[in-house]
């Protein structure tokens, strides 16, 4: 009785997504692996799953906190953004030197400020440093220093609205690309079905280097070599010409009946596929872990971290930050600052 009055009731609740809207969005995924428009009804067939997806992606991104401003200004008024760079120019220095979002200013004359995704490292290091033990300050205190490095800024917009927008497109590309994955990983049987997963293999790959889902919000990754994208490039143009060409075989439509399987295993249980972790620590202004019961002065923190499944995986801190244009350096005075390094 209890599972016929739930789907019962699943029958009469209203979806809060338009078909329109999920069909818009699995012709989106569509392009991580083209070849499965051969399927009938791929889009229809995709589009419930996405909806879960939908869902737990956006309450992902509503418990992000809200944006900070990045200035050297808020570097002395701000914990966070104390806590993240280690001085005032540092802060100016690292959002001027952002390839992303001196695009955006030079595109977006009329903007005064963008809103943007800071990814980080973020790493914990044990050491013996001064502290007080009771009323008796030590210089061997055993203390715990967060440390933040590899900044980057990759993904930009208007207003919050629109970095959202973004950011929930670039998680659904990565729910995308780990159920490929895992379809491409079952890859077993007859010689065409191998050739299928083969070609989707090579997909995955070339997505990977060009910083498709999360990796292309967070940054981390290392560089793709550019010599290796090309030749997958080509391998993959190739590999869809022959396709385009060639007679569909019941090996290849099965080939792709399980990618089509595999996204919509993802979409529907996407929060034991993709998850964001908040951690609540408290630090002091010299980036040292406290106790709540801490005489020194420190500042109880949240941040937010993603995990990144891929070869290898990732794990990046990030923050929301509002970049007011005033603080940008010229490319001028980039290539000055540069020069004083040499």
């Amino acid at each position: 009785m209890g599972i016929l009055n739930w789907r019962l009731n699943g029958r009469r609740r209203a979806s809060p997504h338009s078909s329109r809207e999920l069909e818009a969005l699995a012709q989106e995924i569509r392009r991580l692996s083209p070849r499965l428009r051969l399927l009938p009804r791929y889009a229809q067939r995709l589009a419930p799953h996405l909806g879960t997806a939908l869902d737990y992606v956006r309450t992902l991104i509503a418990g992000i906190p809200a944006p900070r401003e990045a200035s050297p200004q808020a570097w002395a008024t701000d914990p966070y953004v104390h806590a993240c760079f280690g001085t005032p120019h540092d802060v100016q220095l690292i959002f001027s030197r952002s390839a992303d979002l001196q695009q955006f200013f030079e595109t977006s004359p009329d903007a005064t400020e963008a809103f943007a995704v800071l990814g980080m490292d973020m790493t914990e290091k044990r050491t013996l440093g001064v502290g007080l033990e009771g009323d008796v300050m030590r210089t061997d205190v055993l203390q715990t220093i967060v440390n933040f490095s590899d900044h980057q800024v990759r993904l930009c917009g208007r207003d919050k609205p629109a970095l959202c927008r973004q950011i929930e497109g670039r998680m659904l590309d990565q729910l995308a690309l780990q159920g490929l994955a895992s379809a491409a990983a079952g890859g077993v049987g007859r010689d065409r079905r191998l050739q299928e997963m083969a070609l989707l293999g090579k997909r995955l790959r070339f997505l990977e280097g060009e910083g498709v889902g999360m990796r292309a919000m967070l940054g981390g990754a290392a560089a793709p070599d550019p010599d290796e994208q090309a030749r997958l490039r080509a391998q993959l143009a190739e590999g869809d010409a022959n396709a385009r060409t060639a007679s569909v075989s019941k090996d290849s439509v099965n080939a792709l009946e399980s990618q089509l399987l595999s996204l919509q295993t993802t979409f529907s249980d996407a929060k034991s596929y993709f998850f964001i972790e908040r951690r609540h620590i408290r630090l002091s202004r010299m980036n040292v872990v406290t106790g709540e019961d801490s005489m020194s002065p420190s500042d109880a923190l949240e941040f937010t971290t993603a995990s990144i499944p891929g070869d290898p995986p990732a794990t990046r801190t990030f923050l929301l930050v509002r970049i007011p244009r005033a603080v940008m350096l010229t490319r001028m005075r980039l290539l000055e600052e540069a020069e004083r390094y040499l």
